[in-house]
């Protein structure tokens, strides 16, 4: 048989190292666990940016059309305008061509002359 002293100093170095093998277990779960809550915090960011891509591209695309549609305004706005100077010169018989307002040039050159017909000769 082994002399107390000898088993004490054997049972103490197993508790030591059941302590130390507890320990270690310890800190993989906690470093498994990190790891897990790591991961998840990438997934959510991502998950987060792909949401704010998203939201971008669908208010560029609203913008966009926004854009075109005061593109379609100015353009119809500008048809009108020509239209009607083109029918006021035509009334007072100051187009000197094809009847076309077809450049800014036209469009200047009739508005003056517009300009300058006296009031009481204006339709």
């Amino acid at each position: 048989m082994a002399d107390p002293i000898t088993t004490s100093l054997i049972v103490a170095g197993l508790a030591t190292a059941a302590g130390t093998g507890i320990s270690a277990a310890g800190t993989i779960a906690a470093g498994r666990s990190r790891q897990s809550a790591l991961q998840q915090e990438g997934l959510n960011a991502a998950a987060a940016a792909e949401f704010n891509a998203q939201q971008l591209d669908i208010k560029a695309k609203q913008e966009r059309a926004s854009a075109q549609q005061e593109g379609f305004q100015i353009r119809r706005n500008k048809r009108l305008a020509l239209s009607r100077l083109q029918a006021r010169a035509a009334g007072e018989r100051l187009l000197s061509h094809s009847g076309n307002l077809d450049s800014a040039g036209d469009y200047v050159s009739i508005a003056v002359q517009v300009s300058r017909v006296p009031n009481h000769a204006k339709a």
